[in-house]
């Protein structure tokens, strides 16, 4: 199995294990603050934003990967409230479907204003994840060149020495 098989599913692994933590921790505390009436649509909610994630984050970090950093930041200005707008759209239909109330009028504001949170600290995570990875594999290749340049210079003082030898 290749290095990069395995970072593709330790990546997939993290992404899911993100999103049961955020869903975990949500719903723990709301059973702490409602005494145990925890609410179990919370775990339908972060499903639904995991599905949601996935294909900006195949755009940003996959479709246009061959842009400059700061573009691909910059498309996070538009993509956010289209993400949260499409998550708490079919949110809702999902609930209403099932026969389960949502928030509505004022309250609404809050099921924007979360996942728009949510969305700008998953994809501050992936980048920052993004940025060291490459940090790693630009001091990967740092290291190569300094080996490299330290070998050609071996070779030139051997290749300087060998024929004062030949001729003495």
């Amino acid at each position: 199995m290749s290095n990069k098989s395995i970072l593709q599913r330790w990546e997939t692994w993290s992404l899911v294990g993100l999103y049961f933590l955020f869903g975990f921790l949500y719903w723990l505390a709301l059973y702490i603050t409602s005494y145990g009436n925890a609410n179990p649509n919370i775990w339908l909610d972060y499903l639904m934003k995991a599905a949601w994630t996935l294909p900006f984050w195949a755009i940003v970090f996959r479709a246009v990967s061959h842009w400059a950093t700061w573009k691909r930041l910059l498309l996070h200005l538009p993509f956010a409230p289209i993400f949260a707008f499409l998550w708490q759209q079919s949110y809702y239909a999902v609930l209403e479907r099932m026969g389960i109330g949502h928030l509505s009028g004022n309250g609404a504001f809050w099921d924007i204003y979360i996942p728009l949170l949510f969305y700008f600290i998953q994809f501050g995570l992936f980048h920052l994840y993004e940025y060291y990875h490459q940090l790693q594999e630009e001091q990967k290749r740092a290291a190569q060149l300094r080996e490299s340049a330290l070998s050609s210079e071996l070779t030139a003082l051997k290749a300087q020495l060998n024929p004062h030898f030949l001729y003495n």
